[in-house]
């Protein structure tokens, strides 16, 4: 709650591999940003220690949900499911992962609906027409690695309008797309999150 509360970026749905990058980000934009708090939902919850372990490497306060949450520090990392709608409502920005690896990606369409500003790598190649509307129409940012990453964080925390202006033009692909019903979306996305893991 204390998190939710406070400023914050969160990085959703990570794989092996991208939390180094994403923590190497975060040191970069605490530098701008001294308070900011970071939020990291793994896709598979297990991986939490695993996480945890890399942070302390890097000398980053962190702390496991399930193992009591500590507002002073600088990490919260979520081992447990059904929570990244409430954390999209309270973000400033999100990374949503799958996408620095090859892993195709996640669904971004749940950040969108919650007016979240959205962050991708470059391998969507699971999401890939949903991804190219929104690139097309500045409704989220490609990056590339963790100095990309830090810089689009940065720059957004930084640039409040810039911000509502991507979540708009992703509110306005929504409307476009909202021809098929909520459960058909739900149906669609469900197999293609599952397909994905």
């Amino acid at each position: 709650d204390g998190f939710i509360k406070t400023k914050n970026i969160i990085a959703v749905s990570t794989h092996h591999g991208e939390d180094e990058i994403i923590l190497r980000a975060f040191i970069e934009v605490l530098t701008h940003f001294p308070n900011i708090k970071l939020i990291i939902v793994p896709r598979h919850p297990e991986r939490a220690a695993a996480i945890y372990k890399l942070a302390d490497k890097k000398n980053i306060s962190a702390c496991i949900e399930s193992e009591g949450i500590d507002t002073k520090s600088s990490i919260l990392i979520i081992n447990s499911i059904g929570k990244t709608s409430v954390l999209y409502k309270s973000t400033e920005a999100a990374f949503v992962g799958g996408s620095l690896v090859e892993r195709g990606g996640h669904n971004i369409i749940e950040a969108a609906f919650f007016a979240c500003p959205i962050i991708i790598g470059p391998h969507m190649f699971n999401f890939e027409s949903i991804a190219e509307e929104f690139i097309n129409n500045a409704s989220c940012r490609v990056v590339h690695d963790s100095k990309s990453l830090a810089n689009e964080f940065i720059h957004l925390l930084a640039n409040k309008d810039e911000a509502l202006n991507m979540i708009e033009a992703a509110s306005k692909i929504l409307d476009r797309n909202s021809g098929a019903s909520d459960r058909q979306l739900s149906v669609i996305m469900d197999f293609l999150e599952g397909a994905n893991e």
